[in-house]
């Protein structure tokens, strides 16, 4: 399924368009959940170089989600811009959120933008609309067009598909990175996984806390994938990090993420922030192994030592939480 290369929904702040892209995965900054603004053009073309999320109200059916592009050819486009929803998960196989397509006030499943220009910034005027009365935690996939046409793929068969199908389409891009508030000392929450392939995957997990009080005690789980790791703590960031045997052959479940304040904590600092990463061991065949590490750049050596010297540990998914005050 082919998929153009002239407009640009950005893999993170970081994306210029170059492809494949070396940024994440998750965060693209032009999937913007936002209250409602007067002037949208003007106001997210000249915020282009930020990511301007903002918290989205649990109870509202009507939250606003706006979205920008920007032109990387020298002839006018146009463009026709999609979003799809799904709940948090760290693998954003198409099944998880094709039949999601999100709705503008209308009913339209497509926002129309237009750059006269070679760079730029074509901004959605019109938002597409965000339910949020079962959960405020999702997870939205963008995908530019220049004409009217659906592209949407069909699930991918490994990890190592998704993975360049993100980094060599510039006009595709996922955000899995939610604003929340919570007047709660212990936070809790589910992130899907899945493993697409029919054998069995060795993987690592990185749960980061950023601006996160001292002595504040975070953890990951997930039985089947013989992942079990908490600490406190002492630095900020703080990197807990985590390597599986194996993530069993078509397994679909989840990842428990937990944090508890200490008790001289009593409320989540603005900005606080947990970030949950998903890597999967590449061998050098596979052509996502190019933007891959190496494991023992990042594990402790008893971790390292699961995977195949020759390999490289890629990212493949993410989800994060920002702690945002009421």
């Amino acid at each position: 399924m082919a998929y153009q290369n002239k407009l640009l929904f950005r893999d993170d702040t970081t994306d210029d368009g170059t492809t494949p892209s070396h940024g994440g995965t998750y965060s693209s900054p032009d999937i913007i959940s936002h209250e409602q603004i007067a002037d949208p053009q003007t106001e997210l073309s000249s915020s282009y170089t930020h990511d301007v999320n903002q918290r989205v109200p649990s109870g509202s059916k009507t939250n606003f989600v706006y979205t920008r592009v920007k032109s990387l050819d020298s002839s006018p486009q146009e463009g026709y811009l999609r979003l799809y929803r799904a709940n948090v998960n760290l693998f954003m196989t198409p099944s998880v959120w094709r039949g999601n397509a999100m709705k503008t006030p209308a009913g339209d499943s497509f926002v129309k933008v237009s750059a006269p220009h070679k760079d730029d910034i074509a901004v959605g005027v019109t938002p597409f609309l965000l339910d949020a009365t079962a959960s405020d935690r999702f997870c939205l996939v963008g995908i530019a067009n220049t004409d009217s046409t659906e592209t949407v793929p069909e699930d991918f068969r490994t990890y190592d598909d998704f993975v360049v199908w993100v980094h060599q389409n510039p006009g595709v891009c996922v955000r899995n990175l939610n604003v929340i508030s919570t007047a709660k000392t212990s936070f809790e929450q589910l992130d899907g996984l899945k493993n697409p392939e029919g054998t069995p995957r060795h993987a690592a997990f990185y749960l980061t806390a950023t601006n996160v009080p001292i002595g504040t005690t975070i953890g990951m789980q997930c039985e089947p994938a013989k992942l079990n790791a908490s600490m406190v703590t002492s630095t900020d960031p703080e990197i807990l990090s985590a390597a599986v045997p194996a993530v069993p052959p078509y397994f679909d479940g989840f990842v428990r993420v937990w944090a508890t304040l200490p008790l001289s904590e009593p409320s989540w600092p603005d900005d606080a922030r947990l970030d949950l990463d998903y890597g999967v061991e590449m061998a050098p065949s596979m052509q996502s192994h190019q933007w891959g590490i190496n494991p023992h750049d990042v594990l402790c050596a008893s971790d390292a030592s699961l995977f195949n010297a020759a390999f490289r540990l890629v990212m493949v998914g993410a989800c994060g939480t920002v702690f945002k005050t009421a």
